[in-house]
């Protein structure tokens, strides 16, 4: 398990987001974590959220993955 300290904890803005409504804007992130929500969509599904979460990165940004999501 990964604990984040409180310094980096303040500067977190967690979000919710409905990767199912492509009309909804995502907005902009310095970094995505995604751990195993797409494993759990069916493939169509799946490559849309990860194109539009890929879109919603900013340049320079991170996007990763869990080990079990398609990519």
């Amino acid at each position: 398990a990964f604990v984040v300290s409180a310094r980096l904890r303040a500067q977190i803005r967690w979000r919710r987001v409905n990767l199912h409504d492509a009309a909804a804007p995502l907005g902009a992130f310095e970094a995505v974590i995604c751990r195993s929500v797409l494993a759990r969509m069916i493939p169509d599904a799946a490559a849309s959220a990860t194109s539009r979460l890929i879109q919603a990165v900013t340049p320079g940004g991170l996007l990763v993955l869990g080990p079990r999501t398609p990519a």
